[in-house]
């Protein structure tokens, strides 16, 4: 990802030939309808340019914290104004909008003037990334657009914090004041490692360093392939970010990128782990015949109260007919931690040995798993 200030591509000029070049997943820029673009005349970055090589535009704007403060003038985040300035956006051709300065716990006031920023970008065909600039923010954000800037000073060490761990694929952090490619590299990889989805370091945002040619030599590199096994009705993967679960015949399952995935379908399952907009080579592929998702003829329907559970849960299962199954507990990393044996319609399953956390429960009869489902242990 780039994320720096200002160039005009009416004519050629170096920073259009590198951005081509390096081909970043996300360039955060200036269009001529973005803030600098306004103030410069109306020139500035043009989409056309990088878009067909399939590089995400973005347009700067600043919402001053919503509205409440100004850089350049009474009008740089009004509200008002910055509606106009994305319809601008719009026709430059750009795939976005970045708006700078948002509170990363907005108030009512706050909240409203994201949402009509989103709700334009929305009706325009835009996407949205904000930046709060903070590690610790309302997750009502990540509703109101598509990615979020959380860190501008991140140093390649520290692990995602618990705002950002639920979201970490929207989730961009950056660094500057870096002036090596090494330097750049070793942060960027750590990013990575971590599982933030997009990542940069540079030396200042509003100029691309003379080394960014060896920096993104080195960054691009395709994380791990991941091994899945099968445990218990449940898929695992080796890679604890980064994933996106596929089936044979449907291909990419929306939704399903966590390091757990429980199949509600017989066929064959893989993975593939994108990081930093580099993706792994494909998995291995588990076959899980119908006998491991389903039993035939029995409505499965596997409910589990009190959900969150303290020290037991019941568990029900509508349409069950007299047959003898048996329950098991598994972890989010696909371990057996349970083993319950032969159990009953309604009885009380004890849990107080576990650790508070997220569990997967699932349950069996002689001719495999029939049903799994997911229960969170808090006290």
């Amino acid at each position: 990802m780039i994320n720096y200030h200002y160039h005009d591509d009416n004519q050629p000029n170096t920073d259009m030939t590198t951005i081509k070049a390096i081909r970043p997943d996300i360039l955060i820029d200036n269009t001529p309808h973005g803030f600098w673009g306004e103030i410069n005349g109306f020139v500035g970055c043009n989409p056309n340019e990088y878009t067909p090589l399939g590089i995400e535009v973005y347009s700067y704007i600043s919402g001053g914290w919503e509205g409440t403060h100004h850089q350049g003038g009474a009008d740089t985040s009004d509200l008002t104004v910055n509606l106009s300035r994305i319809q601008g956006i719009k026709n430059d051709g750009a795939t976005g909008v970045f708006l700078d300065e948002v509170s990363g716990f907005p108030g009512q006031n706050a909240k409203q003037y994201i949402s009509e920023i989103y709700n334009k970008c929305q009706q325009l065909n835009l996407k949205l990334i904000l930046n709060p600039g903070v590690q610790s923010f309302d997750p009502w954000l990540l509703t109101q657009c598509d990615y979020v800037l959380t860190d501008e000073h991140y140093t390649g060490t520290r692990p995602p914090t618990a705002s950002e761990l639920p979201f970490l694929n929207r989730v961009l952090v950056v660094a500057q004041n870096i002036t090596n490619a090494p330097a750049a590299v070793n942060i960027t990889l750590g990013a990575r490692n971590h599982g933030f989805g997009f990542s940069y370091a540079c030396t200042e945002y509003i100029t691309i360093p003379s080394w960014i040619a060896a920096y993104e030599a080195q960054i691009a590199q395709s994380p791990v392939t991941p091994v899945i096994t099968n445990n218990g009705g449940i898929l695992s993967s080796s890679a604890d970010y980064g994933n996106q679960w596929y089936h044979d015949v449907s291909g990419r399952l929306s939704g399903e990128v966590n390091k757990t995935f429980t199949p509600s379908v017989a066929g064959i399952y893989y993975a593939v782990v994108t990081l930093d907009g580099c993706e792994s080579d494909t998995s291995n592929k588990i076959q899980v015949p119908s006998t491991s998702v389903a039993s035939p003829g029995v409505n499965t329907v596997l409910e589990i109260y009190p959900n969150p559970a303290g020290n037991y849960f019941l568990v029900s299962i509508p349409g069950m007919k007299e047959q003898q199954v048996y329950l098991d507990i598994y972890n989010q990393t696909g371990q057996l931690v349970k083993e319950i044996g032969a159990v009953g319609q309604g009885q009380a399953i004890m849990i107080d040995d576990l650790n508070s956390g997220v569990y997967y429960v699932v349950l069996s009869d002689e001719n495999g798993v029939l049903k799994t489902g997911k229960v969170l242990v808090s006290r």
